[in-house]
């Protein structure tokens, strides 16, 4: 951004510089021509005060004089005879005589015309050439020195815009730094108020948006901890009905899936009262592992149900997340399956690796998603069949903080077919 603001001001001063520059320029050159045709005319106008007072001998001598010091005047005068520098009489000269006094461009420079009424009542003509040299005397300077001043000025103009640069970019970069620590994760992260008024407000408002976030973060998870624990209650009255269970084969399934439930409950009480996000960050899971034993979990279910659940290809692959949090995105694809699909209906589990991403596809042989593709349903608490709608939005907020994401189709059988997609470094907040 500070490169952008200083190619604009560069621009933006290179135009300004040339609008003042080239006018100055321009006077410059006028202004030595200006002042050589001046004196050439105060030369000329005082030889005519002399014509009319002295004789041809003492104007002579006069033209000498002045032609002595460099200059080239010649008078032309009325009976025909010519003094001072041999110069033949141009068309400007002839139209002197006619009584009009003028100034003309010649061959290599300009010439000064002065008509004179003489002693004898005939028109002469003082005659005074310029040539270009003394015309541009000094613009080269002049127009070097210009440059210089402009060249002075496009710098500090460069120095004091990379200054100002700084003094209001500094404290933005530092805004956005902080932005993408929050963005992170880091609710402590603070901006350093500095810089101008408005920036500075900016940059409060940024840290009061942050301890506010920071608060309803808190409260929230202090709600969902207060929620997971008060499912303590049933759960313990649970525990105490399959107690009273006389099949010890029942009971015994229905314990192992009430165990389950309370180490469910526990986890999200643990969880809910972290002070960061509640995500396993830095942490990866073998997928094919807890693949493998979430198959054993649910199998006494499908088979209960008339339902198949297996695995296809699970090569080892490391994902990302969590096992926790791998092993409850394996559970929200499985109870999907257990709740939306009829008796009979199968379902398929496999892993393919891929150069920068693992792909977990889970295929059932159900009814398919509903709505347009499915794409519907993964907005968080939408649901097509009467359920929460969250178990598809756990999935892909899963795999969206790894990079991924979860692709909805229909399977080769009709049925859902989840393509969730891991990616293989993580990146959530």
């Amino acid at each position: 951004m500070k490169g952008r603001i200083l190619t604009l001001t560069a621009a933006a001063m290179s135009i300004v510089l040339l609008a003042f520059s080239v006018p100055l320029a321009i006077s410059i050159w006028n202004g030595a021509a200006s002042r050589a045709l001046a004196e050439a005319n105060a030369q000329i106008q005082y030889l005519g005060e002399l014509m009319v007072t002295v004789d041809a001998a003492a104007l002579d001598l006069a033209v000498k004089g002045i032609n002595s010091g460099g200059q080239q005047v010649t008078v032309y005068l009325s009976d025909g005879s010519r003094l001072g520098n041999p110069a033949e009489a141009s068309k400007a000269v002839e139209l002197a005589k006619t009584g009009r006094s003028l100034t003309a461009e010649t061959k290599g420079g300009a010439e000064v015309l002065y008509a004179v009424t003489d002693r004898s009542n005939g028109i002469s003509v003082i005659r005074s050439f310029v040539p270009d040299q003394v015309l541009r005397a000094g613009v080269v300077q002049s127009w070097l020195w210009l440059a210089v001043l402009a060249l002075v000025l496009f710098l500090g103009g460069l120095l004091l815009a990379a200054k100002l640069a700084g003094t209001l970019l500094r404290p933005i970069e530092d805004l956005v730094r902080v932005s993408q620590r929050v963005a992170a994760g880091d609710l402590d992260a603070r901006v350093e108020v500095s810089g101008p008024e408005e920036i500075r407000s900016l940059g409060q408002a940024h840290n009061d948006l942050t301890r506010r976030i920071r608060v309803l973060l808190q409260e929230e998870r202090e709600r969902s901890a207060d929620l997971s624990h008060r499912l303590r209650t049933p759960l313990t009255s649970l525990q105490l009905e399959i107690d009273s269970v006389k099949d010890a084969e029942l009971a015994e399934r229905l314990t192992e899936r009430a165990l389950a439930l309370e180490d469910a409950v526990s986890h999200s009480i643990a969880q809910a009262r972290l002070s960061g996000s509640g995500s396993e960050a830095g942490t990866e899971s073998s997928a094919a592992e807890i693949i493998a034993e979430r198959l054993r979990f649910w199998s006494p279910l499908a088979a209960d149900t008339g339902r198949t659940v297996s695995a296809g290809e699970l090569p080892a692959i490391s994902v990302p997340v969590g096992p926790e949090e791998f092993a409850a995105c394996i559970d929200a694809a499985f109870q999907n399956f257990f709740m939306h699909t009829p008796s009979g209906s199968s379902l398929e589990i496999s892993m393919v690796a891929g150069a920068a991403e693992d792909l977990l596809l889970i295929r059932d042989d159900g009814p398919g998603l509903p709505g347009a593709g499915g794409r519907e349903v993964l907005r968080r608490g939408v649901s097509g069949s009467g359920s929460t709608g969250l178990g598809l939005d756990i999935i892909a907020r899963t795999a969206e903080r790894t990079g991924g994401r979860l692709e909805l189709a229909d399977s080769p059988s009709g049925g859902a077919e989840l393509r969730i997609i891991f990616g293989r470094s993580s990146s959530g907040l």
